[in-house]
């Protein structure tokens, strides 16, 4: 073994130390991947290709300073599908493989429009695997020809193996920190979530809503109908608020019991609340009974700056509103 090898080895030592005391979200190790991989390699490029779907690549790239994210269709014939497919593949020139009849055809696909920049010639591709499936591509790519050897492949390899348990282990906390946070019945975060949500939410617009919101004679759905079709219509229920308002303003409480982030001050989410209704009453329920929601408001800041007595009020005005049905009733 040269002297050389034994300063990348050292090196990939090194990388590899630093890729295990990542402990941030998948796209931070991402970067953190592009960073380290040319410490080992000297490229003016990498490419990282996830498989997000069986039929569709998400793809991150950096070139030079440049950062790039897209996502491709799966493509038999492309390059980073041969990797997954063959194993690690090193061309000296692509420009030549493209010119070649007499070679396997090939997709070469550009991240950047054509007439951007120089395209690559030298390009080096291995598989990462996640447990032990292949999940993804990473690679290296220059405007030279011949810029990687057989030693680069074997270096790269090995650094991909590393990267995959990176990657693998942020999936693995970004998991656990969601399932944390999800209601598993409704698919709407939870109250946890919603106070965490609210350091941030509060104070990021001059005014906004919280809103608390309950079914109404939901007792009588439990009932009637039974729990496991009661549950059945609070996660329908919640389906409609986040596809109506987008998943990051709904929050499931407990019970029947949700939680909305609106924006604006509170006559203006009158009108938001009133076209809930409308769905809700549009909405192909489960049931005979067609379901009423009952809504209390509270904003901020002119009622209230922090997030506990925000949500007492709006819950004090909701049950005020369910009692006023009740009556009506």
């Amino acid at each position: 073994m040269t002297n050389t090898q034994v300063d990348r080895y050292e090196a990939l030592l090194e990388v590899a130390e630093v890729l295990a005391s990542r402990t941030d979200d998948v796209s931070s190790v991402v970067r953190e991947i592009h960073e380290q991989c040319r410490k080992l390699i000297r490229t003016p490029t990498t490419l990282l290709a996830i498989l997000e779907a069986p039929d569709r690549w998400r793809v991150e790239c950096w070139i030079r300073d440049e950062y790039f994210r897209t996502t491709w269709p799966y493509d038999a014939k492309g390059l980073i599908e041969q990797v997954v497919e063959k194993g690690p593949l090193l061309l000296n020139d692509m420009l030549a493989l493209k010119q070649s009849p007499a070679r396997e055809p090939r997709s070469i696909r550009r991240i950047r429009p054509e007439g951007t920049s120089v395209a690559s010639r030298g390009w080096l591709g291995v598989p990462l695997y996640i447990l032990g499936e292949p999940a993804g591509v990473l690679s290296v790519q220059s405007e030279e020809v011949g810029s990687f050897t057989e030693e680069d492949k074997e270096f790269l390899s090995l650094f991909a193996d590393h990267a995959s348990v990176s990657i693998e282990h942020a999936h693995l906390r970004q998991r656990l920190f969601d399932q944390a946070r999800i209601d598993l019945l409704t698919g709407a975060y939870n109250r946890r979530a919603f106070m965490e949500a609210a350091t941030v939410w509060l104070g990021s617009e001059p005014s906004q809503t919280v809103a608390a919101l309950d079914l109404q004679a939901f007792k009588e759905v439990n009932d009637l109908y039974g729990h496991s079709t009661a549950d059945q219509v609070l996660s329908q229920l919640s389906q409609l608020l986040q596809r109506e308002l987008g998943k990051e303003r709904v929050y499931r409480l407990g019970g029947d019991e949700f939680a909305l982030f609106l924006s604006g001050p509170l006559s203006q989410n009158a009108a938001v609340i009133e076209r809930l209704r409308s769905l809700i009453d549009q909405e192909p329920w489960r049931i005979p009974i067609r379901p009423k929601i009952n809504v209390g408001m509270a904003e901020y800041p002119l009622e209230a700056d922090r997030i506990d007595p925000l949500l007492a009020l709006a819950d004090r005005r909701m049950y005020a509103s369910k009692l006023r049905r009740q009556v009506g009733d």
